[in-house]
């Protein structure tokens, strides 16, 4: 049995724990909310992956429960949302979330933060090549699918004359 916890403060948690049940824990990773982490100031949606990037996912759980801590889950409540809005509130908040759930604890923010922030800008221009919609990390240009795909074949063309010589 694998139980989710929605909680991210459930005074079940270690309970669960004790019992041998395995959890996966979602209570910090709510991708629809505007502030996820009100202690944090954000220039509108830009900086809300830092939030969920910054969520720690063993937090008040003691180390000898580690191992049945199966992962995290980002969820998306969609009551307040559209089919315009939701893929552009997903991403990259998702993106700052499944950063979090594969890397180890977080030592160095600022520069774990930069870090993540940079390949996230380069995620997110892959989605937007590949015509998924998201919000941009961060001020920055990023070539539109029509472009993307004109350089590509520019590239390709330029390959096979090389090729052909």
């Amino acid at each position: 049995i694998i139980i989710e916890i929605w909680h991210p403060q459930s005074q079940f948690i270690e309970r669960i724990l004790s019992q041998q049940y395995d959890v996966i824990l979602a209570g910090s990773y709510y991708l629809d909310k505007q502030s996820p982490n009100k202690s944090l100031n954000h220039y509108l949606w830009m900086d809300t992956w830092q939030d969920l990037y910054l969520s720690e996912l063993y937090t008040n759980i003691s180390s000898n429960y580690y191992h049945q801590i199966m992962g995290g889950e980002a969820c998306m409540w969609g009551e307040t949302n559209t089919f315009n809005s939701i893929s552009a509130l997903i991403w990259p908040r998702a993106s700052g979330a499944a950063e979090r759930f594969w890397s180890t604890s977080i030592e160095t923010v600022n520069t774990i933060i930069q870090d993540t922030k940079d390949r996230l800008k380069y995620h997110s221009c892959r989605m937007l090549q590949r015509k998924i919609q998201t919000h941009t990390i961060m001020p920055d240009f990023c070539l539109t699918p029509d472009i993307y795909q004109q350089q590509q074949q520019q590239e390709q063309q330029h390959t096979i004359k090389i090729q052909n010589k």
